[in-house]
């Protein structure tokens, strides 16, 4: 089970609904570790022992998954990001060079940006950042979108898409 680095979870493979979990965790050198999920949590601590908000409600997957189609529709380009991470800031730099109208979501600053990125995955197949999508379409993270870019395929996404760049 992969954790985010807040320590909370979601479950979506528990049940038919996303649920948030708290997750707490006794140091090895106590000689056990203890996992406790608290389904429904609202509010989690994170290792440096931050209170922040998790989930504001219980989601099902499948109106988290349109709510995400529904935003990826509202923009020609979208793309799902987290601010510390080095392959995000690959394409926010290419796409600020291109003069790219890009909407990015920072899921490591919403507070249902892990149940976001599982939803992500239901549609990408993809549980890493970025994740880019023109028009509604997942054309890949940083490497898939530096490539395309690379080899003129971006350009003709774009263009097919009505997305002005400077290509």
């Amino acid at each position: 089970m992969a954790l985010s680095r807040s320590g909370c979870y979601s479950a979506g493979h528990l049940s038919s609904k996303r649920q948030s979990v708290g997750l707490l965790f006794v140091p090895r050198a106590v000689g056990v570790v203890l996992l406790l999920m608290v389904p429904a949590l609202t509010t989690c601590i994170t290792p440096s022992g931050e209170a922040r908000t998790c989930a504001s409600e219980i989601t099902t997957a499948s109106s988290l998954v349109d709510k995400v189609k529904e935003q990826n529709g509202k923009s020609k380009v979208v793309v799902y990001s987290k601010t510390y991470c080095p392959y995000c800031a690959r394409v926010r730099g290419l796409f600020k060079e291109l003069n790219v109208d890009a909407k990015f979501f920072e899921l490591d600053e919403m507070a249902d940006g892990q149940d976001v990125q599982d939803a992500l995955y239901d549609l990408s197949g993809s549980r890493t950042v970025p994740q880019v999508f023109v028009e509604g379409t997942y054309i890949g993270g940083a490497d898939d979108t530096h490539s395309k870019y690379r080899s003129g395929e971006l350009k003709k996404i774009f263009s097919d898409a009505g997305v002005s760049a400077n290509l």
